[in-house]
C-alpha cells in the first residue's frame, strides 16, 4: 500500500497517511509530500526548532513529540470544482479556513488562489484529531499538525506538462506519496489516467533540463542535486532566509533510494533512445552511488529538447505551435543549437519559480489569519536558522 510504502521510506506507522481523507470532502487526487514523509538526514536539530515553534506560535498544547520527529504533514488535494470542494469543506471544517474567509466565503477563496496566486488555496496549521472513528490526536508520523493545498485537478494536470508556474510540478519532480479514494468508478479511472500521464511528462521533461544542464559525466548523487534543485532555484523564500539553506542536499541524500526508483522507467527511456546514457557502478565519488555518463551530441539533444515543456521552448525564443505536433520537434531542433542552452534553460526556471513563489506569497499573505501566518513564518524561519550550524549532508 501507498502508506506501507511511506512506512518503509522513514514515516513512523502509525495514523495512516490516507486517514485524512475522512476529514474533508471527497478529492480526485491526493499527495502527501516533504519531511513529514520522507526521512532526511541530519534534520534532528532544525525539526526540533520547527516542532517547537509551530506549537509555541500556534497555543497548541500537544504534548512535544520526539527528537527529529516532524511535527506536520503536507498534502495537495485535487479536486475537480475548488468552489464547491471549499464550500463543502467550510460546511465541515470551518476552523481550517481564516476568520476573514468564512466571512466572505468559497467565492473569495478561489478568486485568491486563481488571481493572486497559482492556483493553490493551502489550509495550514491544522490540529491533527484523528480520522471519524479513531481517537487519535496524533497524524503521520506522530505529526500534531498538517497542511494542505486545494488545486483543481485541470490546474495540477497543465502545470505537470507545461510548467505554468512549477508549484506543483516541482513538489512532484520529489518523492511523493500519492493516494486515491477507494471509489473505482470511470471518472476516478480518468483522473488518475490523466495525472499519471502527466506525471510522466514532468519527470521527462526534469530529467532532459537536469541532464541538458550537466556536463558529460556526473555522479548519480549529482544528478539527484540538479533534479531536486530545479523546483528550488529562484524561489524567494530561499532569499528572505525562510528555507533551510540545506535543503536541496538534504532531500537528495535523504531519498536517493525513492529518487532512483520514481526516475528508473523515464531514465531506461532515455538509455533505449539517442542519448546514450549509462551508469557505470562504482565509479563515482564515495558514496556517491556510482558515475553515469550521456551522449552531448547534437542528436542527444535534439532529444532531450523534445521532452521539455512548451513553456521553455518558447522561452528559449523557439516558436511552438497552437498544440502538440511538428512546430515542437522544429523548435527543439532549433534549441538544441544553442550554445548556451543550459544557462539558457535555467534562467527560465528560476524566473518561473521566482514569479510563482512571490505570487503565492501573496497568496497566503491574504488567505491567512495573521496568527497562523505568524506561526508558520516562525517556523520556517526557525528551521532555516538552525540549518545554518549544520554542516550539509555528505
Amino acid at each position: 500500500s501507498v502508506d506501507g510504502a511511506a512506512a518503509a521510506r522513514g514515516m513512523a506507522s502509525t495514523t495512516p497517511l490516507s486517514a485524512v481523507l475522512e476529514v474533508v470532502p471527497e478529492v480526485e487526487h491526493a499527495f502527501g509530500y516533504g519531511s513529514g514523509v520522507f526521512a532526511q538526514p541530519q534534520a534532528s536539530a532544525s525539526d526540533d526548532a520547527h516542532a517547537d515553534a509551530v506549537r509555541r506560535a500556534s497555543g497548541d498544547a500537544a504534548s512535544a513529540p520526539t527528537r527529529g520527529t516532524p511535527t506536520m504533514v503536507d498534502y495537495v488535494f485535487a479536486v475537480r470544482s475548488p468552489l464547491e470542494w471549499h464550500a463543502e469543506n467550510m460546511r465541515r471544517n470551518p476552523s481550517h479556513y481564516a476568520p476573514h474567509l468564512r466571512a466572505l466565503g468559497p467565492a473569495a477563496v478561489v478568486a485568491i488562489a486563481d488571481r493572486v496566486g497559482v492556483g493553490v488555496h493551502f489550509n495550514t496549521l491544522v490540529p491533527w484529531r484523528g480520522a471519524a472513528d479513531a481517537g487519535s490526536t496524533l497524524g503521520p508520523g506522530h505529526a500534531t499538525h498538517y497542511k494542505y493545498g486545494v488545486v483543481r485537478l485541470d490546474t495540477l494536470c497543465d502545470d505537470l506538462k507545461e510548467w505554468r508556474s512549477l508549484f506543483l510540478a516541482g513538489r512532484m519532480q520529489k518523492p511523493v506519496a500519492a493516494f486515491e479514494p477507494d471509489d473505482d468508478d470511470a471518472r476516478d479511472k480518468n483522473a488518475r489516467a490523466a495525472v499519471a500521464a502527466a506525471s510522466t511528462a514532468n519527470l521527462r521533461a526534469a530529467l532532459a533540463a537536469a541532464l541538458l544542464t550537466l556536463p558529460e559525466t556526473f555522479s548519480a548523487e549529482a544528478l539527484r542535486v540538479a533534479l531536486v534543485g530545479l523546483s528550488y532555484r529562484g524561489d524567494v523564500r530561499t532569499w528572505l532566509g525562510a528555507e533551510d539553506r540545506h535543503k536541496v542536499a538534504r532531500i537528495a541524500a535523504g531519498s536517493a533510494a525513492a529518487m532512483d526508483a520514481l526516475y528508473a522507467p523515464v531514465a531506461a527511456e532515455a538509455r533505449a533512445a539517442s542519448v546514450g546514457l549509462t551508469r557505470v557502478e562504482g565509479n563515482g565519488p564515495r558514496g556517491s552511488g556510482g558515475a553515469w555518463g550521456q551522449d552531448k551530441s547534437q542528436a542527444a539533444t535534439r532529444f532531450l529538447c523534445r521532452w521539455l515543456p512548451r513553456s521553455a521552448l518558447g522561452a528559449l525564443g523557439e516558436r511552438t505551435g497552437p498544440g502538440p505536433g511538428p512546430d515542437d520537434a522544429e523548435a527543439a531542433a532549433r534549441a538544441a543549437s544553442r550554445r548556451d542552452l543550459g544557462p539558457a534553460l535555467l534562467r527560465h526556471v528560476d524566473a518561473t519559480v521566482r514569479r510563482s513563489s512571490l505570487r503565492q506569497i501573496a497568496a497566503s499573505a491574504l488567505a491567512t489569519s495573521p496568527g497562523k501566518a505568524a506561526a508558520y513564518a516562525a517556523a520556517k524561519f526557525a528551521k532555516s536558522a538552525a540549518s545554518r550550524f549544520r554542516k550539509p549532508p555528505r
